[in-house]
């Protein structure tokens, strides 16, 4: 297994850090402005991998340059059995896409855009999407197969609308709402507090932080 760990990427043509090894680790790196001149790739890469833990790391400023777009986390064909955990993605409309990707888990990151956002899972499946934050200025878009989701629970969707789009292979077919409850698991607030740190505060005053800075970032619930 290999670590990338506490690196600065900025102002990249294409991906800015590729991982193809299992039992990997790409942990506490900050990434801005990736894919400036190509497209089908994204802030952090995975592919024919399995084991991959992808954590804690802040990634912004990614800009869709057209053609198959650019993500900040993307998992490809045949990444399985991997983790996507406490990480921040701001300023990327399409935060996680998932293509070919099998049994992976996102959990308990903050993807925030003010725009619309996308989170796309084509020829996806099993995948565990839970206690995550998706906070857009527009629309939200769950873009997957009938099987591409397993286990949808405890997901906050801050978005003027938030859809389930149902995919066959790579076309988009049937658009239904997905109800978000007003409920006390609503955010009173999301904000950013500083260059790389994001404030959550919940109903009741509990605040979540994440603290995204150069000496690693720290989730505080």
């Amino acid at each position: 297994s290999s670590v990338v760990t506490h690196n600065e990427v900025t102002d990249t043509s294409y991906t800015a850090i590729i991982g193809g090894g299992n039992s990997m680790t790409i942990s506490n790196n900050y990434i801005a402005r990736a894919m400036l001149d190509l497209h089908d790739g994204g802030g952090i890469y995975t592919s024919a991998c399995s084991g991959v833990t992808i954590k804690g790391n802040l990634i912004e400023k990614i800009v869709d340059t057209g053609g198959y777009g650019a993500s900040a986390y993307y998992l490809d064909e045949n990444t399985h059995d991997s983790k996507v955990i406490e990480n921040v993605s701001s300023d990327v409309a399409r935060p996680t896409h998932n293509h070919l990707a099998q049994n992976n888990t996102l959990s308990g990151n903050l993807f925030c855009t003010a725009g619309d956002m996308a989170l796309s899972f084509p020829r996806s499946e099993r995948y565990h999407v839970v206690d995550n934050v998706f906070s857009s200025g527009g629309k939200i878009e769950l873009k997957t197969p009938p099987n591409g989701i397993e286990t949808l629970f405890g997901n906050t969707f801050r978005g003027t609308s938030v859809d389930q789009v149902r995919l066959d292979l790579y076309a988009e077919k049937e658009h239904t709402p997905i109800v978000v409850p007003k409920s006390a698991l609503s955010p009173r607030s999301i904000e950013q507090i500083g260059p790389r740190t994001w404030k959550v505060v919940w109903p009741g005053g509990r605040e979540q932080t994440w603290d995204m800075t150069t000496t690693g970032p720290r989730n505080s619930r």
